[in-house]
């Protein structure tokens, strides 16, 4: 039922957010994951494109907009170079217009605190490697799967960005990417409209399938 309210913001003439107008293909990629719950889509589109922007603007609607789940997005990402790039972006995009947070080596804020902020709805976006959100707890710091099951308010959107990687690199390299199945399906018990993201910029034919 959002879908009427976020047609003419996605698609309209000059569509825009966070001060870059919409190519056609953002548009097309954009309508595809927000006009129908539930959803999958896959995303291949060249490096440089703006296919970041594509989950960052979906974020913002699915958050911002009452009449359905308003859950915050989990982005998965095998690069962590690439996750440390993007939070120095993202400081600079959002000025504190949504909240994220990355769990990578460079992040300063206590895990246990980004945690917390999690159960309380307090974060927008979460960033993690498929490594970090699949590992066995370490001591006393929190294992993120028991997070997933005790949020407050679930997850709406799964990104897993690099896709190509869970078919290219196969379980011998990264085996955690063979278990994001096991993450989808945690998150669907929890918000049956869960749409799932898998974003590339070098994906095959063969991986699609």
């Amino acid at each position: 039922p959002r879908w009427s309210e976020w047609e003419g913001i996605v698609t309209g003439q000059g569509a825009q957010m966070f001060g870059q107008q919409f190519k056609e293909l953002q548009k097309e990629s954009l309508s595809r994951i927000l006009s129908k719950p539930r959803s999958l889509t896959i995303v291949g589109l060249p490096t440089g494109f703006g296919k970041t922007r594509i989950p960052q603007s979906a974020t913002k609607l699915i958050r911002s907009t009452s009449g359905g789940d308003q859950g915050p997005t989990l982005i998965i990402s095998p690069l962590i170079s690439l996750m440390d790039d993007q939070r120095r972006e993202w400081n600079a995009l959002f000025k504190g217009e949504m909240k994220f947070r990355f769990i990578t080596a460079a992040e300063t804020t206590d895990k246990r605190k980004i945690y917390n902020e999690l159960l309380n709805d307090e974060i927008d976006v979460l960033c993690c490697s498929p490594d970090s959100i699949i590992r066995p707890r370490r001591g006393v710091q929190p294992h993120w799967i028991e997070a997933i099951q005790e949020m407050e308010n679930p997850f709406s959107l799964l990104v897993v960005d690099e896709a190509h990687t869970i078919a290219d690199w196969g379980a011998s390299i990264r085996p955690e990417f063979q278990l994001l199945d096991t993450v989808k399906r945690l998150i669907l018990r929890r918000n049956k409209n869960l749409r799932v993201l898998l974003m590339s910029a070098t994906i095959t034919q063969q991986e699609d399938e």
